[in-house]
């Protein structure tokens, strides 16, 4: 994967999972979240990244390791 696309991706994982964040509905979130999740649902969709690394960026910005 590219590392301007791991950067974004990082990036958009950090604030979805933020303090702030993480405890939201998708009608209480900003637009700009909103389409964070699709571009990260078409990123897997399109094999830019995989199942894997999503669950590892989940994991890392949760704290939570298998």
């Amino acid at each position: 994967m590219d590392s301007l696309l791991i950067e974004n991706f990082s990036r958009i994982m950090r604030k979805l999972l933020s303090e702030e964040n993480k405890d939201k509905l998708l009608g209480e979130i900003s637009d700009d979240l909103e389409q964070y999740i699709a571009d990260i649902k078409n990123m897997v969709d399109a094999g830019t990244i995989t199942y894997d690394q999503l669950r590892e960026e989940i994991s890392k910005n949760l704290n939570i390791y298998e």
